[in-house]
C-alpha cells in the first residue's frame, strides 16, 4: 500500500501544481485586461454552487472541509474561473459565429426529448447492384464505378442521366426525406454537404449507393431547442479558445518551480 501511495503522490503533486500555475496565469491575464470580479460576485457564485448541490451554503462548506478542501481555496478557484471566463469573452467573443447549418447539424446529432428541429432533404439516390454472393473484386469494381459517376456529377438535373449506360443500376428521387431516416455515415455526409453536392459512395445491403442532396428544409423549429444548441456550440468554441490561450500564456510565462 505504501509503495502504491508513493507512486501516486508525485502525479497528484504535479497536477495540483499545474492547477495553481493556471489559476495565477488566469488572474494575471485578468489584471492585464483590467477585469474585476468582486467578492460579492464570488460569494453569489459560491451560493449558487451550493444550491446546485441541493444544500445550504453552510452545509456546502462543511462538505468541502470533509473532503479536505478549504472554502477559501474553492472561492479562490471560483474567482479565477470567473475572471478567466471574462478574459475569453473579451478577447474572443467577436470571433465566434455559429451558423444555422451548424445548429441544425448539432440538433440532428443530439437526440433530445420534445419537439426538436427536423431537417427534411430532397435526395437523389443511385444504387449500383452487387451480386448476392460477395465478391471482393466485383465490389471493388462497383465502388470504382460509383466514384467515376460522382466525378461526372454536374448537379441534380443530371443525376438520372448518369446511369443511362450503367448496367444493374437504379435512380430514385426521394422527396422530404427525414435526416433521421438515413443511416450513418451517409446521414452525416449529407448534413455536412452543400445543396447540389454528391457525397462519396457507401455500401448498403442493396449494393453501392450514391446520394446527392438537392435541397433541404427545417420543419417544426423549436426556438428553445435552437437557442440551447447555439449556447452549447458557443461554449464548445470558448473552451477551445480557452485551452489555446492558456497554453500560449504558459509558453510565454517565466515559470519557476521550487
Amino acid at each position: 500500500i505504501e509503495s502504491a501511495r508513493a507512486s501516486v503522490l508525485p502525479g497528484l503533486r504535479e497536477k495540483a501544481l499545474n492547477e495553481i500555475i493556471d489559476e495565477k496565469l488566469k488572474i494575471q491575464e485578468g489584471k492585464r485586461l483590467t477585469i474585476v470580479v468582486t467578492p460579492a460576485e464570488v460569494d453569489k457564485a459560491f451560493k449558487e454552487m451550493a444550491e446546485r448541490n441541493k444544500t445550504t451554503e453552510e452545509k456546502f462548506m462543511e462538505q468541502l472541509k470533509s473532503q479536505g478542501i478549504h472554502p477559501d481555496t474553492m472561492k479562490a478557484r471560483t474567482r479565477a474561473a470567473m475572471v478567466w471566463r471574462d478574459v475569453i469573452r473579451r478577447k474572443f467573443g467577436n470571433q465566434i459565429s455559429i451558423t444555422d447549418r451548424e445548429i441544425e447539424n448539432f440538433i440532428q446529432h443530439s437526440p433530445t426529448e420534445g419537439g426538436t428541429s427536423k431537417v427534411e432533404m430532397q435526395l437523389h439516390r443511385i444504387t449500383l447492384a452487387v451480386p448476392g454472393k460477395i465478391d471482393q473484386a466485383a465490389l471493388a469494381r462497383r465502388l470504382a464505378e460509383a466514384e467515376r459517376l460522382r466525378g461526372r456529377f454536374g448537379g441534380c438535373k443530371t443525376t438520372q442521366d448518369l446511369i443511362k449506360s450503367v448496367p444493374d443500376s437504379k435512380f430514385e428521387s426521394l422527396a422530404n426525406q427525414a435526416a433521421a431516416a438515413v443511416t450513418e455515415p451517409t446521414r452525416s455526409l449529407l448534413l455536412n454537404a452543400k445543396d447540389g453536392e454528391m457525397v462519396p459512395p457507401t455500401l448498403a445491403s442493396t449494393g453501392v449507393e450514391l446520394y446527392a442532396i438537392c435541397g433541404r428544409k427545417t420543419v417544426k423549429v423549436d426556438e428553445e431547442t435552437r437557442a440551447k444548441a447555439q449556447q452549447e456550440l458557443t461554449m464548445l468554441e470558448f473552451e477551445i479558445m480557452s485551452r489555446r490561450h492558456l497554453r500560449d500564456l504558459r509558453t510565454d510565462a517565466m515559470i519557476e518551480r521550487r
